[in-house]
């Protein structure tokens, strides 16, 4: 079995895409927040019938979106939007002789998501990186910059100086 450390060393756990849980956030979710799977065909040959998964109640999802948007309103880089976004900063390390790696997870707008984006940034020292890396991306996605102004490096926008987001 492969194992992960996640949080803090010493808690190991496996591997993301291996939990029910993880798996149950990955699903589409009905507007109440239940996620939705389909079970295999039964033994008389039936389609598959849809069965809702109550790994996480209405309320704890809830909590994960705020938590996730207060973030975005807290950052430096994705306050400057114009587009209310949410997101997970966080960083992993492989190897202690080599920097972390950078995470973020995002989406927006907050309200009615259209886009979503994992960055991984390996050996990224700070998620603050992925953060900056995400950020451009939003802006290309919502016309707020241009391709060109992004590739070029324009588009920084006012007040930000890297490294910003704490992990």
């Amino acid at each position: 079995m492969r194992s992960f450390y996640t949080g803090q060393p010493g808690t190991r756990g496996r591997p993301p895409e291996e939990t029910s849980a993880w798996r149950s956030l990955s699903r589409e979710s009905s507007p109440a927040g239940e996620a939705s799977r389909s079970e295999a065909a039964a033994a008389d040959g039936e389609a598959p019938q849809e069965e809702p998964l109550s790994a996480i109640s209405p309320a704890a999802w809830d909590a994960v979106r705020e938590g996730m948007r207060q973030m975005a309103a807290d950052s430096d880089v994705l306050s400057w939007l114009s587009v209310e976004t949410a997101g997970k900063t966080g960083t992993a390390q492989q190897n202690p002789s080599r920097p972390n790696h950078a995470l973020f997870i995002g989406f927006g707008p907050y309200e009615a998501p259209e886009i979503a984006a994992a960055t991984r940034i390996a050996y990224g020292y700070s998620s603050s990186n992925a953060v900056e890396v995400t950020a451009d991306i939003f802006r290309y996605y919502f016309g707020l910059e241009s391709r060109e102004s992004l590739v070029t490096g324009e588009a920084e926008p006012a007040g930000s100086n890297g490294n910003i987001v704490a992990d």
